[in-house]
């Protein structure tokens, strides 16, 4: 069963402490770095059992 988007977004936004590791915890997906600049630094990650519930990915 997939995760509804809204879900995990909650879950997202509750990540204390803010940082990747945590966020990963919580995707239970492996974040692997991606572009980055003097502000940002990007990750990618793919989860587990496919996109989010109730996304098109088409």
């Amino acid at each position: 069963m997939t995760t509804p988007i809204n879900l995990t977004i909650e879950q997202l936004r509750k990540c204390h402490p803010l940082n990747a590791g945590r966020f990963a915890e919580i995707l239970g997906a492996p974040l692997v770095p991606g572009a980055a600049n003097a502000h940002w630094l990007f990750f990618t990650f793919e989860l587990e059992q496919g996109d989010f519930a109730g996304v098109n990915s088409d």
